[in-house]
């Protein structure tokens, strides 16, 4: 059960003087460029008129149809003359991105609030230096998988389709999560979904610009493969790889291995299982993907706001998540880790009022303790900033998973809880 975020609803109105002003707060960080928006941006000129983006300088490798969508949408809004138009807009998608994801996994009370908070988090923050396009395509993906499409005629649920498709090829490593979920939740009208995707594939493949998308493919395979393991890529084989277990190589070969068996597992998951646990595929497999960066943690955020409220055997993790996606970098300075412990604390002692389970706040306590202590040992080890960089991630990485991953587990809804429940009860008759 869904419990309220506080004892006390706030009024729309006081909701909205708090997401203002944390809005307001991320000027802070907002570029007076595009940064890296404008690669984005520069290849869909080149397609718009007629040229090749993977033919040159540009670090491009989305889709062609991704980029020409954007250059579209970033010539209405005239981000070129004006970035900060785009950082509103990059900052609006996150924030339908929160509120969608949050309503669909049930959470009903406080949520423009809760948006508010969550925009503060490191990886929005991230986002905003750099100018990404992260909001502006979880925000299009969110919107098209919170339409009821079964009360959609056939075009609308082709545009739709469209809109997802335009999403998919700008972030494929963030938004394949969501095509899963919508092409599973639509199967009956699946041929619907397929001739959309078609016709931007023609259009965009023999009418503007030929052989567009080999051309897409080859950028990938020559030079995008080689980025996920490496400094352009923070994903799990650049872990094993910089940890030295394997060669390069071997360990981009591993990562992308484990990501193939992990999505065909989503896939199955979402085929049998239509408990509110399916959406949690869209985070999954994005940090399952290869290619991850900082910022991409954002698509974790609601899911973890969710798990903070529900009761589970792993609700001692959550406190020690929300410290990482706040204050992510590893610190010695005594402020911020005190600071940290305080947010703990607070935690738990909301989390002991509602629920009474003194087992939660000792090892709660216990396990953020420690993730603080290490704080010290790892600024002691870290030789330069990529290297602090590869064990941020990774700390945030494994916290991460655990969350998402139980909370598959203990839904009681969730076929796979039945699943591990029988196998429970098998293993005990087994002992016997």
């Amino acid at each position: 059960m869904i419990t309220r975020v506080f004892s006390v609803e706030l009024s729309l109105r006081v909701q909205f003087i708090f997401y203002i002003a944390s809005f307001s707060f991320l000027t802070l960080w907002m570029s007076d460029s595009l940064a890296d928006s404008y690669y984005y941006y520069q290849s869909g000129l080149r397609i718009f008129k007629g040229q090749n983006p993977y033919l040159g300088d540009l670090p491009f490798f989305s889709g062609p149809a991704g980029g020409w969508f954007l250059y579209l949408v970033g010539n209405i809004f005239f981000i070129k003359e004006f970035p900060i138009v785009w950082q509103i807009i990059n900052l609006l998608g996150m924030s339908i991105f929160f509120f969608t994801m949050l309503s669909k996994l049930g959470v009903k009370h406080n949520l423009i609030l809760l948006v508010a908070i969550m925009l503060l988090s490191s990886p929005v923050r991230e986002m905003v230096v750099n100018n990404q396009v992260t909001g502006f395509v979880l925000g299009i993906a969110a919107f098209v998988i919170q339409t009821r499409s079964g009360n959609l005629n056939n075009i609308a649920l082709m545009a739709n389709s469209i809109l997802m498709y335009l999403a998919f090829e700008l972030k494929p490593n963030l938004v394949l999560g969501f095509v899963v979920y919508f092409v599973i939740t639509n199967k009956e009208r699946f041929y619907l979904i397929s001739l959309s995707v078609a016709s931007v594939l023609v259009v965009f493949n023999f009418v503007l610009v030929d052989r567009l998308y080999i051309f897409w493919f080859d950028s990938i395979q020559s030079k995008g493969i080689a980025n996920f393991t490496g400094f352009e890529s923070l994903g799990l084989s650049t872990i094993i790889y910089e940890s030295g277990f394997l060669n390069k190589e071997n360990a981009r070969t591993l990562g992308i291995s484990l990501f193939l068996l992990f999505l065909a597992l989503s896939l199955l998951t979402a085929i049998f299982d239509r408990s509110r646990s399916t959406l949690f595929i869209i985070p999954l497999i994005a940090m399952f993907f290869p290619y991850l960066h900082y910022l991409d943690f954002a698509i974790t955020l609601p899911f973890i706001i969710y798990f903070a409220f529900y009761q589970s055997n792993l609700r001692f993790l959550v406190p020690a998540s929300i410290i990482l996606l706040y204050l992510p970098r590893p610190t010695d300075g005594f402020v911020k880790n005190l600071l940290s412990f305080v947010i703990v604390l607070v935690f738990l002692a909301f989390d002991f009022a509602r629920y009474k389970r003194l087992q939660t706040v000792l090892t709660g306590t216990v396990f953020s303790t420690i993730l603080l202590i290490s704080n010290y040992w790892i600024v002691a080890l870290t030789k330069d900033a990529y290297q602090l960089s590869l064990l941020t991630v990774l700390r945030v990485w494994l916290v991460v998973i655990c969350i998402l991953i139980g909370a598959i587990i203990t839904d009681k809804k969730s076929k796979i809880n039945y699943f591990f429940g029988l196998l429970k009860l098998h293993f005990k008759e087994f002992k016997k």
